[in-house]
């Protein structure tokens, strides 16, 4: 995520005088190593013996919160530029933050934590992957001892639950006409009615956080031009964020490429912070994860009704493409969905 608008000079962020109030974090995702040698090191940027005199201090004083400006002043007894240059690293290199962080870097760090007792290669072998999904997808639990109660049978359940699956490729030889993808994109508005404000699916506290953009591609959707739309769920409308641009298959994974290159168009759920958390802190960002999931689902239920195939992409390098969505620094990436008409076989 970019943390504030600066020049680069020899590929180093200069900060801006206009930006020094700007209040900085160290990123509670981002270790400490000690080294044989007594170096002190960050895990992401070994620094010279010449700033390793500033911690410490520096390192309490980022955790808690401070502006460059007051930074910089706390060791004013260091050379100005030199402090400066150092700071414009730890930002660039997300080591200090100024905005809340995205999954990757959350979530990330708890590998390190996690005692894993398969091979690094188990996404790289097809085999091993393979073996590894037959055998979570046949575990066993730990209550064998306890008596067991059968439940009725699936057979009951409608169709369009019993045949839902993800679609990797999609029917490219016509476009989506303009009723179907409305219909779709409904799901996700706002219904007034006497008893007020209501949604087709389930937030926490009501506040509704994720924030919907869409990419669609040329000649896919009937009406639409190629571009980044804002989806206002308050009244059910699209908003040209930037029909100028084009997205490219290389900020997806190689695995993903084929199936974006495929699609009609791309929906990205994006969080904001501004709107859960006031009110739970934290736990807002958790929360949204939550909606996320169920926002997936609903969107999977209705889109089997409309003969429409999606695919969920988690991950993808967001970062690349992001300023084409004129987002701000409280909005931040969770979730991609690739989305076009089943195919015909």
């Amino acid at each position: 995520m970019n943390t504030m608008n600066a020049a680069k000079a020899n590929g180093i962020m200069i900060i801006d005088d206009g930006l020094k109030n700007q209040i900085v974090f160290w990123s509670p995702s981002v270790r400490w190593e000690k080294r044989s040698n007594d170096d002190l090191q960050i895990e992401i940027y070994k620094f010279s013996n010449y700033y390793s005199g500033l911690f410490p201090e520096f390192y309490y004083f980022t955790q808690k919160g401070i502006s460059i400006d007051l930074l910089v002043e706390r060791f004013n007894d260091w050379d100005r530029q030199k402090l400066t240059r150092f700071i414009s690293i730890l930002l660039q290199k997300r080591i200090l933050v100024t905005s809340i962080l995205s999954l990757q870097e959350i979530f990330y760090p708890q590998t390190n934590l996690f005692s894993n007792e398969y091979k690094d290669y188990l996404n790289y072998n097809e085999v091993e992957l393979e073996k590894f999904k037959n055998e979570k997808l046949s575990r066993g639990h730990k209550y064998k001892e306890r008596k067991s109660i059968p439940i009725n049978p699936r057979d009951s359940l409608p169709e369009f639950i019993i045949k839902r699956k993800s679609y990797r490729t999609f029917d490219n030889s016509r476009q989506i006409d303009w009723n179907t993808f409305s219909l779709l994109l409904s799901v996700f508005g706002q219904i007034k009615n006497k008893n007020g404000v209501r949604y087709y699916y389930a937030s926490a506290g009501g506040l509704y956080p994720i924030d919907i953009f869409l990419y669609v591609k040329k000649n896919k959707i009937e009406n639409l031009l190629q571009g980044i739309y804002y989806y206002y769920p308050i009244n059910g409308s699209l908003i040209e964020v930037n029909c100028n641009c084009e997205i490219d298959k290389t900020v997806h994974y190689y695995t993903n490429q084929e199936i974006f290159d495929n699609s009609a168009f791309s929906i990205y759920l994006i969080y904001n912070a501004n709107v859960t958390m006031p009110k739970y802190g934290g736990m807002g960002y958790l929360y949204s994860l939550i909606d996320t999931g169920i926002m997936v689902s609903t969107l999977t239920t209705v889109s089997e009704l409309c003969n429409i195939g999606l695919c969920s992409i988690g991950d993808m390098n967001f970062e690349e493409i992001r300023k084409l969505f004129l987002l701000d620094q409280t909005q931040v990436f969770i979730h991609g969905i690739e989305i076009g008409w089943k195919p015909l076989s």
